[in-house]
């Protein structure tokens, strides 16, 4: 399925320069960015985090932006003591993986890759987004909070994938030990006036899609477990999990905790390394990423946000822009950075 139609929904927001006080903000968002810049070395400098907003231009939907309709998302209590939830997640992320693949970076990951490389965001990014496309766009420090959904891991023994088995070879596995399942969706699909119309009604977060309305029946749904590191482990699969392996993508579901190691980089980001804070595309509704906000507001340091809506933590804010595209404003932002990092340069030299 094409994501055009997504796209489009994404992008009925007014354009950053023709908004009130665009040129205002636009000015203080170059100021925080070269205020916390620090003399090459000596490490650190802005931190930015990005939240969902920032990919909602690529096709890929978020939980909370204006209009979205209401979605509880999968519970990690659930996943883990129900198979019939493990089955309806993997045959839902299953079909839902390949064409929510074909979402490309945005002008939004691309100005953050290039503001990285112009060294400008001395303390990294820390994201909540699960996509992998702000790596595509070129970024190198980022530290994924919440995850990758491109790899796969077993709860059993807690063997994390990355590196053993990525999600494109689990796909395969899945694809394999699901044909006639594949065939039946197909089938059902068939019968859909609009399809497209109705998989991009129904497409959800993180990679899933809801089937719900299609009458599937998840219970055929095959569940492949893979060898673990742990040569003893058996995937899960036992009488307490009724059959159905415990592999689970390696993000972090609601309701679940943080890896400590994950937790604590952040943290130690934000208390020594960052000297201000941009959020972006965030709400911040969520305990793990509220946070990090909450602390870089205890020591002082200068925040600021982009994103559409209001967050948990907009009291906390220097300043915010609001009511429009995340890509439209780091767009407008990286060129104007760029523009007085050169006249900076061309005023030493002269």
């Amino acid at each position: 399925m094409s994501l055009n139609i997504l796209r489009s929904a994404a992008t009925r927001r007014p354009a950053f320069a023709s908004t009130d006080g665009s040129s205002l903000l636009l000015a203080k968002l170059v100021s925080l960015v070269e205020a916390a810049q620090r003399p090459e070395g000596t490490g650190g400098g802005l931190l930015v985090i990005t939240g969902a907003g920032l990919s909602t231009e690529s096709g890929i939907p978020d939980y909370r932006s204006p209009g979205r309709p209401a979605y509880t998302p999968l519970q990690h209590g659930e996943f883990v003591k129900l198979a019939d939830v493990r089955r309806r997640y993997w045959a839902r992320s299953f079909t839902a993986y390949d064409r929510m693949l074909s979402a490309q970076p945005n002008r939004g990951h691309r100005a953050l890759a290039t503001l990285e490389q112009m060294g400008c965001i001395g303390a990294g990014q820390i994201t909540q987004n699960v996509d992998g496309l702000l790596q595509r766009a070129g970024c190198d420090d980022v530290l994924e909070l919440h995850g990758s959904i491109h790899r796969v891991g077993c709860l059993a023994c807690g063997t994390d994938a990355s590196g053993l088995l990525g999600r494109r070879a689990y796909q395969m596995m899945l694809a394999n030990a699901n044909a006639p399942w594949i065939e039946m969706l197909a089938e059902l699909r068939a019968k859909e006036s609009d399809a497209e119309e109705s998989e991009r009604a129904r497409q959800r977060p993180d990679f899933d899609l809801d089937l719900d309305h299609l009458g599937v029946d998840y219970g055929l749904f095959n569940v492949p477990d893979f060898e673990c590191a742990d040569t003893e482990c058996d995937g899960g699969v036992s009488e307490l999990h009724d059959g159905v392996p415990l592999m689970k993508p390696s993000v972090t579901f609601h309701g679940g905790a943080l890896p400590k190691h994950t937790s604590a980089a952040a943290l130690d980001r934000v208390a020594n390394e960052a000297s201000a804070l941009l959020v972006v595309g965030s709400s911040l509704t969520v305990y793990s990423a509220f946070r990090l906000a909450r602390l870089a507001s205890e020591k002082g340091l200068p925040l600021a946000c982009i994103s559409d809506g209001p967050t948990r933590a907009d009291e906390l804010f220097d300043f915010k822009v609001d009511g429009v595209l995340c890509g439209d404003v780091l767009e407008q932002l990286a060129e104007a950075v760029s523009k007085s990092m050169a006249h900076g340069a061309a005023a030493l030299n002269s």
